[in-house]
């Protein structure tokens, strides 16, 4: 697999950062082009530098066992990370990813160039997102040097696929840069067609094991701007949490350049708690966005909403009834009848890893019926587990 060298072009009020990407294995369909694009500005934002490339497609090479042809610039640092880097995907997942060698045409020491002053997370109006921002703000953060400047919102890689600016990319950023600027952060969007390389050589579920560097690409695209990036995982440090994931904690910081430093964040508490200590702020409650499904925009305020229906919005909910806050986000325009959430088939649906946390809040809030009826859908969900398990053995 080959990187040609990047380049930067300016056309339709738009910068984009592109390199020509030659795969060897015959009969896939892929595209010719990665790029990263932004709307245009009067400062230099997008990096000519091959670290975004590098970076993004790796785990493509490695799912192909490819070597990897690297052409332009690449930090010393990020090059040598990407061997760790290699080395932890391929023993998580020995079956889906085989170590490849990487060719680097230029590899530079920038260890006395400026680092930027830029600090920036991930953002999609989700939990994790928005704890991630509040956790970078000051004074939640003691040192200035990492108080958050930046949100992050990617089209063309999560849930927002809007390649084409049909409206939803637009609607996406519109929704979320005023409640953001409320809490002094500027939100920027990045258009990338990364999802559609991966997709290439992986199934759907497969692009979650090599998402943190798929965000990281994004930033390191970013890099004139950015000096530290965090990446926000959905786990906590608990020893149990700690499975195997594409964004994790021994994992993401091997993706750091001397300029910019990527930190894995928010695994200081549980979900339930993220929701715990933000169902108070005005500004989550009227934009917090969990859902599953595309996205979806409240016609007379413009915010966006969830669906009320997914699993995800259905353990949200859930946990709100814990707390005693069924009411308290304007985004669930539907929310299922009280009767209906407590079916333990629904509660079922639920990750053991999130179950166990709404259990514990259960605990937490005294509300002992809940407890019982979350512990019975926690043994039901084992159970199916145990059995599709078994099933596959014989």
């Amino acid at each position: 697999m080959k990187i040609f060298a990047p380049r930067i072009t300016e056309a339709n009020g738009r910068t984009t950062a592109s390199a020509r990407i030659e795969i060897s294995t015959p009969g896939l369909e892929y595209p010719q082009e990665l790029y990263f694009s932004t709307r245009s500005t009067g400062s230099p934002m997008l990096s000519d530098k091959a670290d975004a490339f590098v970076t993004a497609a790796l785990p493509v090479a490695m799912r192909l066992g490819e070597p990897l042809d690297v052409e332009g610039p690449v930090s010393l640092r990020l090059a040598h990370g990407l061997g760790a880097y290699q080395d932890i995907l391929t023993t998580w997942w020995p079956k889906r990813y085989r170590r490849v060698g990487i060719q680097f045409e230029t590899l530079e020491a920038r260890q006395s160039d400026a680092r930027p002053s830029g600090v920036g997370c991930c953002f999609s109006g989700g939990l994790d997102s928005f704890q991630a921002v509040a956790d970078l703000r000051m004074p939640a953060v003691r040192f200035p040097e990492y108080q958050i400047t930046h949100a992050l919102m990617i089209n063309g890689f999560d849930q927002i696929m809007d390649l084409d600016h049909q409206g939803t990319s637009q609607k996406m950023y519109d929704a979320y840069q005023p409640a953001l600027a409320q809490w002094g952060v500027d939100l920027m969007m990045i258009d990338t067609n990364l999802k559609l390389l991966k997709l290439a050589v992986m199934t759907r579920g497969q692009l979650s094991h090599s998402f943190g560097g798929s965000l990281t690409a994004c930033a390191h695209a970013l890099s004139p701007v950015f000096g530290r990036f965090c990446l926000s995982g959905h786990a906590t440090y608990a020893h149990a949490d700690l499975k195997p994931d594409g964004s994790h904690p021994v994992l993401d910081h091997h993706l750091s350049t001397d300029q910019m430093q990527v930190i894995h964040s928010g695994g200081r508490i549980s979900r339930t708690r993220k929701l715990e200590a933000l169902a108070d702020d005005p500004v989550v409650c009227a934009n917090l966005r969990v859902c599953f499904r595309e996205p979806r925009f409240d016609a007379q305020t413009g915010a966006a909403i969830n669906c009320g229906q997914c699993e995800k919005c259905v353990r949200t909910i859930v946990s709100l009834h814990i707390m005693g806050k069924p009411d308290s986000f304007t985004t669930f325009p539907y929310r299922p009848p009280l009767g209906e959430l407590r079916d333990v088939r629904l509660l079922a649906r639920t990750p053991i890893m999130f179950l166990n946390d709404l259990i514990d809040l259960a605990r937490r809030k005294q509300e002992s019926a809940w407890e019982e009826l979350l512990s019975t859908a926690l043994r039901r969900r084992k159970a199916a587990l145990d059995g599709q398990a078994s099933g596959h053995a014989r």
